[in-house]
């Protein structure tokens, strides 16, 4: 999106598998946890799967749009703003796309 900083995450031995999906956008390397959750800090929002990534943006305060496939989002996810928990099987990207510029427009 225009004016937003996108950035891929991965950990050891997904880069060509975050790459695919990526494109050009950047990849921040597997690195320390407190190297990872400076960055999550620093994000204006994440986006991510229903992954330890999640749980940790969402302690640090970050709003976090989460995406579940498998797993329910009443139980494991955080039912508070200005976090979205959304069950992904029923959602297109550009669905996903208006739920983050929504959550950047209440952080602005």
């Amino acid at each position: 999106a225009d004016g937003i900083d996108v950035w891929f995450g991965c950990g050891p031995g997904e880069e060509a598998l975050v790459r695919e999906v990526a494109g050009d956008a950047p990849i921040v390397p597997p690195c320390d946890l407190s190297a990872f959750a400076g960055r999550l800090t620093a994000s204006r929002a994440i986006v991510c799967g229903d992954t330890g990534p999640m749980h940790l943006a969402v302690a640090l305060g970050t709003p976090t749009v989460a995406l579940f496939q498998r797993n329910d989002p009443g139980v494991w996810g955080y039912a508070h703003a200005p976090h979205r928990m959304l069950d992904a099987p029923d959602l297109d990207g550009h669905a996903v796309a208006a739920i983050v510029a929504d959550v950047l427009s209440e952080g602005a």
